[in-house]
């Protein structure tokens, strides 16, 4: 990452590789090429070499610095349960508990076991003072007030009340166990704090103890930048080694698909699967008797046989169709025009009319408070409380090493060795079922054996038992290592190039990030092919303007639509693009070739794959196809991975709440969700109310929303509603596009830069919005 520097590298390898395996051979650890930071570089391996290992690192989750291994984790605990001010703070979950569980591993210094790892992510004094690395709401008040009108602004960014509480939360939390361990300078805040005075506190944080809330901004974000998440017990946390890796930001691939750049992945066993109670896959010990009970009464019995998930698209995007709804639609179908053009409502009475009439009102979007910059002292106590002294180092030993054998020496860990390990530990398992075997096999026939005899064995056996745990360091951080799914991996993502020699390895953040949302969590921005542009403010003027020009009977159709689409309609938005868009897609060459008359029938898949094992009809379109197609059109393991990266890149840009659902993208278009929110705002109200609220099942529905809202396929000849959507989209970019300020700020420096490209940037795209055709 940008801010370790090559200084402090010594210190964490040494760290590495006393607490994990890194890959020696293959990476080196030194000044990048990309940042002012430092890189992870690989060693090719020669022409002639053959090399399958893709693992880079490998750290036992016990190893890494997460909430639950923290020193203060029962604290955390005992805290939510008894103490907390303010509950929208939850100090025992994500950003909240990682962040102060560092805070306190910094402050007890040497003591803590991640003491070298600690110290590689404080940025020195010069770094600082260059980078100011603090999170966008505590930024001066200059810049905020140059990113007025952007993303960050729209999307909330700017506002500190959160940060705030959650300083004022840690505060408390520090006061109240200042008993058992001693509070970090970041916390020792003069100020009273109860339930009483909560209120007020922000003002007195901001006003009298901006420095510290600016200390505690860079601590924010230095531990948010690096952290990742690595299942459900740990949760978020801190993962030595993994973020040394730069970001490299994704590109359209030939599809116009976002595609990832990464040469390396994050790999973590477990995720929701494991033990909330100790962490471990498939415990039993621990199991949910609640949920057993939930899944024994059947509560989750899905009888809908027209559900969402029924829908599904063909390769040329084509919507399979359903011979159960067509019926009705067909009959619908007829009526369209008539609903298009007679929009009175005089035969649609006021019960047909009610159901939404709660008023969409213009909602803040932008906030912002004054911060001023400051330099990050230094928290180091190696003098703390006796909390720390039980907590100094990584111990996996179970008893005294005075009492084992001797044990040759391991001075280095390798792959051969894990695998070694591993092995062994597999012939043991074996070995264990065949005892358990021969025993069953001689329970009827006992042996007697007498007292000497037996205390002789027992002797043996504990002395056994003894050397077999009682390892080394090394050994036992080998038999840790030798166990995947307890440790977290950086994996190889890639073939390596062998023609590049060297080369600088890169991860990524998040390929389906916004620069705001880069900015905001990792301090930079790139150049963003997810960038977008927001409407929202602009949804909110139309929407209040309509109800100012308009009778009380059109404003309650226009509730109506609205209320419809928060609670049904959206959600059916959102899951329909997502399964259309992330599709299989042929490739141009394919289609020239066999357009429609593929030997497997792709314009009827899904429609009549054969069910009997014994069918020897030639032309069945089972689903064998698939396996046997050798012409790359049915897909392979590399179109699936792809497809998944896609489909998880959608899914992470998926708009929260319709109100900010209507955005226009980074090559000037405009979402589905957009299309379908104006589609909906303007559709008559007749055939709004026949064609989507009197549907009656949920298949016939997904298929209409597809149908009448989303654009696929569509152009101004086969919808004519198709020129004013994007007549509407326009003016809105235009009103969005004169809402930014004139002035610009007049500083020369990282935030001033940063700025400068947000709004250019952002300004480029609506204006492609507003040229286009």
């Amino acid at each position: 990452m940008s801010l370790t520097t090559s200084d402090k590298i010594a210190s964490l390898m040494e760290w590495l590789n006393a607490n994990a395996f890194w890959n020696n051979d293959q990476l080196d650890v030194e000044q990048s090429k990309e940042s002012s930071g430092i890189g992870v570089f690989f060693n090719s391996p020669d022409e002639d070499e053959e090399d399958d290992d893709n693992l880079l690192l490998r750290i036992p989750k016990e190893n890494i610095l997460s909430p639950k291994n923290s020193l203060i984790w029962n604290l955390l605990v005992d805290y939510s349960e008894n103490h907390i001010v303010n509950f929208d703070v939850d100090l025992t979950q994500g950003m909240h508990s990682i962040v102060i569980c560092f805070i306190y591993e910094l402050a007890i210094g040497s003591k803590s076991p991640w003491f070298q790892y600690i110290q590689s992510m404080i940025p020195n004094e010069t770094e600082e003072s260059k980078f100011n690395n603090v999170p966008i709401c505590l930024w001066p008040e200059i810049y905020k007030k140059s990113l007025f009108n952007t993303e960050c602004d729209l999307l909330n960014m700017l506002d500190n009340t959160e940060l705030v509480n959650y300083f004022i939360e840690c505060i408390n939390f520090a006061k109240v166990n200042s008993s058992f361990i001693e509070i970090p300078k970041v916390f020792d805040v003069n100020v009273e704090i109860n339930q009483d005075n909560i209120d007020q506190l922000p003002k007195i944080i901001l006003d009298n103890h901006h420095e510290k809330l600016i200390q505690f901004g860079k601590y924010v974000q230095t531990v948010i930048s690096r952290a990742f998440e690595v299942d459900e017990f740990h949760g978020l946390s801190l993962v030595p080694g993994a973020d040394l890796f730069n970001h490299i930001p994704p590109v359209l691939n030939e599809d116009s698909r976002i595609s990832g750049r990464e040469d390396v992945h994050f790999v973590c066993d477990g995720g929701d699967d494991v033990c909330d109670v100790c962490g471990e896959l498939d415990c039993e010990d621990h199991r949910d008797e609640d949920e057993m009970d939930i899944e024994e009464d059947g509560m989750f019995d899905d009888d809908d046989d027209d559900s969402l998930n029924d829908m599904q698209f063909d390769s040329d995007g084509q919507l399979v169709e359903n011979d159960d709804d067509d019926d009705d639609d067909e009959n619908n179908d007829d009526n369209d025009d008539d609903l298009d053009d007679n929009d009175d409502n005089e035969n649609l009475n006021d019960d047909e009319i009610l159901g939404g009439d709660s008023e969409v009102d213009e909602t803040e979007l932008f906030s912002s408070s004054d911060a001023d910059d400051s330099s990050l002292e230094s928290d180091l106590d190696d003098n703390n409380s006796e909390v720390a002294d039980d907590h100094s180092e990584i111990d996996h030993s179970d008893a005294d090493s005075s009492q084992t054998e001797d044990i040759p020496e391991l001075k280095e860990i390798t792959m051969e060795y894990i695998n070694k390990i591993e092995q062994e530990l597999k012939d043991e398992e074996s070995e264990e079922q065949d005892d358990e075997n021969d025993d069953e096999d001689e329970s009827e026939a006992e042996t007697h054996l007498d007292e000497e005899e037996v205390s002789t064995d027992q002797e043996e056996e504990n002395v056994s038992n003894v050397n077999q745990h009682l390892l080394a360091d090394q050994e036992n951080l080998a038999l840790l290592l030798s166990d995947g799914s307890k440790c977290c991996d950086i994996v190889l993502s890639k073939k390596p190039n062998k023609s590049k020699g060297k080369y600088e390895l890169f991860n990524t953040y998040g390929n389906g990030l916004s620069n705001p949302y880069l900015l905001q969590r990792y301090g930079f921005i790139t150049e963003n092919i997810n960038d977008n542009c927001v409407l929202s403010v602009q949804l909110f003027q139309y929407l209040k303007k309509f109800k100012s020009d308009n009778s009380e009977l059109k404003i309650k159709q226009l509730n109506n639509k609205l209320d419809w689409y928060e609670h049904i309609g959206f959600e059916f938005v959102n899951d329909l693009t997502c399964q259309y868009e992330s599709r299989p897609a042929l490739p141009e060459d394919d289609l020239e070739e066999h357009p429609h008359e593929h030997s497997h029938g792709h314009d009827d898949h899904d429609r009549s794959h054969c069910q009997d094992e014994d069918c020897q009809d030639e032309d069945c379109q089972d689903e064998d196809c698939q396996d046997e197609c050798e012409d790359g059109c049915c897909g392979g393991d590399d179109d699936d991975d792809e497809t998944d990266e896609h489909t998880q890149i959608l899914e992470e840009n998926l708009p929260e709440s319709w109100q900010l659902s209507p955005r226009v993208t980074a090559d000037g278009s405009i979402t589905p969700q957009t299309y379908a929110l104006i589609k909906l705002l303007i559709m008559p109200y007749k055939l709004f109310h026949y064609k989507l609220i009197e549907c009656a099942s949920e298949g016939k529905l997904a298929k209409r929303i597809f149908q009448n809202l989303l654009p696929y396929g569509l152009d101004s000849t086969s919808d004519k509603y198709y020129n004013q959507v994007y007549l509407l989209a326009k003016k809105w970019c235009k009103q969005r596009l004169d809402r930014y300020r004139k002035e610009e700020t007049k500083m020369d420096d990282v935030k001033a830069d940063i700025v400068k490209s947000l709004l250019e940037r952002e300004k480029s795209i609506l204006k492609s919005v507003i040229a286009k055709n």
